[in-house]
């Protein structure tokens, strides 16, 4: 079983790096993966990935 995604939320300037950082954990975390799947599993939309 995965952890849930812990979802960060920052306004303005900071939105684009803490969405790489996430993309880059879920990476990290279960490999190569497409980037549907990324979005599903970091609860990004999937124009954030």
């Amino acid at each position: 079983m995965t952890a849930a995604p812990q979802l960060v939320r920052t306004a303005g300037d900071g939105r684009r790096e803490a969405n790489a950082a996430t993309v880059l954990r879920t990476v990290l975390d279960h490999g190569p993966v497409a980037r549907r799947s990324i979005a599903t599993l970091s609860g990004l939309s999937p124009a954030a990935v």
